[in-house]
């Protein structure tokens, strides 16, 4: 009984320090930037907020989503602070970690956009795909231009959504910056218009 105690407990204690490593690099990665997807000669802009990812990471818990991700961020998060449930299985949770741990693939491999996809539980305007897992997208409450990631999904979603197109640009800026000025990932495809005055002009230039 002892044994299996500590087993637990040694458990509890590895997820934790999963989840703040996650927390890190979801903070390194994406916080505090805008990133713009273009595909079909079109795009969306996504914002990757601080409380999306209590939810990415697939457990339960009663602490705000905010606060949340600041324990992580901050090495606080305690073993009593969240569990798992049937809603929110630990099978379910290990996919997801398995995941958050390469959401960089996002932008160095060839992916795809998805447009309208419908899951048994949730539907989202957008998502993206590298074959493992599709981040997917959608408005928030306060019906902001941008997209808001929203859900963390295992596999490649496409059968789920009614339309699928291959992203040829992924550009980023900070938030408080009014034009893109990193390309991500790019390929062979020449920027749209519309998105043209969105670039700084060392961008414009490096495509030329």
């Amino acid at each position: 009984m002892k044994k299996r105690i500590n087993g637990k407990l040694k458990q509890l204690k590895y997820i934790v320090s999963e989840i703040e490593q996650a927390a890190q690099l979801y903070k390194q990665i994406f916080v505090g930037k805008k990133y713009l997807f273009v595909f079909d000669g079109r795009f969306i802009e996504v914002v990757f907020r601080e409380d999306a990812f209590k939810h990415l990471v697939g457990v339960e818990s009663t602490l705000p989503a905010r606060r949340f991700y600041d324990l992580a961020i901050e090495h606080q998060l305690e073993a009593a602070q969240f569990y798992f449930s049937s809603r929110h299985p630990l099978d379910t949770y290990k996919k997801k970690m398995k995941h958050l741990k390469k959401l960089s693939q996002i932008f160095e491999k060839q992916c795809y956009m998805l447009q309208d996809i419908h899951t048994n539980t949730a539907s989202f305007s957008f998502g993206t795909t590298e074959g493992e897992f599709t981040l997917c997208f959608g408005k928030d409450k306060h019906h902001n231009p941008e997209y808001i990631i929203q859900s963390l999904r295992n596999g490649d979603a496409s059968k789920k959504a009614a339309d699928k197109f291959i992203v040829t640009h992924i550009l980023a800026k900070p938030n408080n910056q009014m034009l893109y000025s990193e390309m991500v990932y790019t390929t062979a495809e020449q920027l749209p218009d519309i998105v043209e005055e969105k670039i700084t002009p060392h961008i414009k230039d490096a495509l030329m």
